[in-house]
Order: structure tokens, then sequence, then C-alpha cells
């Protein structure tokens, strides 16, 4: 049995790398397939890949099947206003 809040934990866990951020970031405000978010990163899309496999685990962002294409998007809108905060904390 998980102890309590064990989930919370691993959402975190999967946020606090710098790519996986901007992947949530980027991916809060619309859909895109794993080619597009590739491209706007210095990563190869393997990489892309794996970090969208430890999101998608932690249950923050979800995957669409449209024909042949996955479209992936965030699970969880109230992070937006997590991520805003944080920003504004940084600042």
């Amino acid at each position: 049995m998980r102890p309590p809040g064990e989930p919370r934990v691993e959402m975190l866990k999967a946020l606090a790398h710098p790519v996986r951020l901007r992947l949530v970031e980027t991916v809060a405000t619309r859909r895109l397939r794993v080619g597009e978010l590739a491209a706007l990163f210095p990563v190869d899309r393997t990489t892309i890949s794996k970090h969208i496999a430890v999101l998608r685990e932690a249950g923050i962002i979800d995957d669409e099947r449209e024909g042949r294409e996955i479209y992936y998007r965030l699970r969880m809108p109230c992070l937006n206003d997590f991520l805003r905060c944080l920003g504004e904390m940084s600042d």
C-alpha cells in the first residue's frame, strides 16, 4: 500500500526536470505531437519521448490518438496556476 501523498511526490519529481517542466508549460496551451515537441527542444526525439513517459506515468499529461497521430496535452489544468505562482515567486 502506498503512503498517503505519494502520488503528489511523484508529480513533483516529474516536474523537477527543466525539460519536463517546459514540456508541461508547452502542452498547457495546445495539443502537440512528439515530433512537434522535439522540434522545440535541443534534445533528440527519443529523449523527449522518455520525458513524456515520465510525465504520463505521473498523471500530468495525457495522450489522444487521432488516426496514426498521437497528441499530448496537459491532463491537470490546475498546474497552470501552480506554475504561474512558481514563476512569480522566482521573479
